[in-house]
């Protein structure tokens, strides 16, 4: 990606409050959110569409959840950092998480440095890759 080029960013989680402080703690002068979603299935859809390079994506959510959407958006768009948001901190939802493909993992409630952090984590983990 061109250091230039804002980052282009799917913001996947069913509760609205959390998709609304993901975005308020992004970098407004480097990303860009192209999409928000409320379930798994359609941010996996938005994502297959709008190729962003990187996904924040809920563990639990209706429809489908994270670890569902995981490994489908991992196949389909291998360049695009997938970011784990949840309030659940057990060890086997990290790992599965990690081991599944995330580039990174942010747990609820966080703070925009935090999402900063996991951020620049992740982009610097798939531009090593």
């Amino acid at each position: 990606m061109n250091p230039s080029e804002r980052i282009r960013v799917v913001l996947i989680d069913d509760d609205e409050l959390t998709r609304a402080a993901l975005e308020l703690a992004l970098p407004a002068d480097s990303v860009e959110v192209i999409a928000h979603a409320g379930n798994g299935r359609s941010g996996l859809e938005a994502c297959l569409r709008l190729r962003p390079d990187v996904a924040f994506l809920d563990v639990l959510m209706p429809d489908m959840d994270g670890l569902q959407v995981l490994p489908a958006l991992i196949d389909a768009l291998p360049t695009t950092a997938v970011i784990m948001v949840t309030a659940s901190n057990d060890r086997i939802t990290i790992e599965k998480s990690i081991l599944g493909g995330a580039a990174g993992y942010i747990i609820k409630p966080f703070t925009p440095s935090t999402v900063a952090d996991a951020l620049n984590r992740a982009l610097r983990r798939k531009a090593a890759t």
